[in-house]
């Protein structure tokens, strides 16, 4: 039956918590594993592969997370995405963000790599710089508990976790 299905992490639909009609996919997934025999032995681990990632639409295995995480935003009457990250979450929320038609607030630090950035703002979402990282945390809760803001990330500190429902992208 899976012969028939798209070459992305979807044709596996039923294993996941979104709707198929509720996914805004950019085709994220089925990313390739490479065979690294001679790497594998110099650590000694015979059979070596590697995961290789870069190869989602945003270059991170965050879209995993993103595109999962989205495909409930609009069952939970998502008006806009929120994020406390200094890269790669950040870029794929934005970016699936975008796909999904709901604005996006990035939560970062100042000093966050300006790649990231500048990367998180080409899909529109908009980055905003804290002084202290523990700020962020207060800020998307904030936004959360008051605003109604659907997070992709963790939005207490210590950060542990994230998106009950992106997690099962990854």
């Amino acid at each position: 039956a899976l012969a028939d299905r798209p070459l992305n992490m979807w044709r596996y639909h039923e294993l996941l918590p979104a709707d198929l009609d509720d996914v805004a996919s950019l085709d994220e997934g089925m990313t390739p594993l490479l065979h690294c025999p001679s790497l594998g032995a110099h650590i000694g681990v015979p059979g070596l592969y590697l995961k290789d990632e870069s190869r989602n639409p945003t270059g991170s295995f965050k879209d995993r997370l993103a595109v999962t995480a989205l495909g409930l935003a609009e069952r939970f009457g998502a008006k806009t995405v929120g994020v406390s990250s200094t890269g790669n979450a950040g870029a794929a929320a934005a970016a699936y963000s975008a796909r999904q038609g709901l604005p996006c607030v990035v939560l970062t630090v100042k000093g966050a790599a300006s790649a990231m950035v500048t990367q998180i703002r080409s899909y529109g979402a908009m980055a905003v710089a804290t002084e202290k990282k523990e700020d962020r945390w207060t800020l998307l809760q904030a936004a959360v508990r008051d605003l109604g803001w659907y997070p992709t990330s963790p939005f207490f500190g210590p950060p542990i976790g994230s998106n009950c429902y992106g997690v099962d992208g990854y």
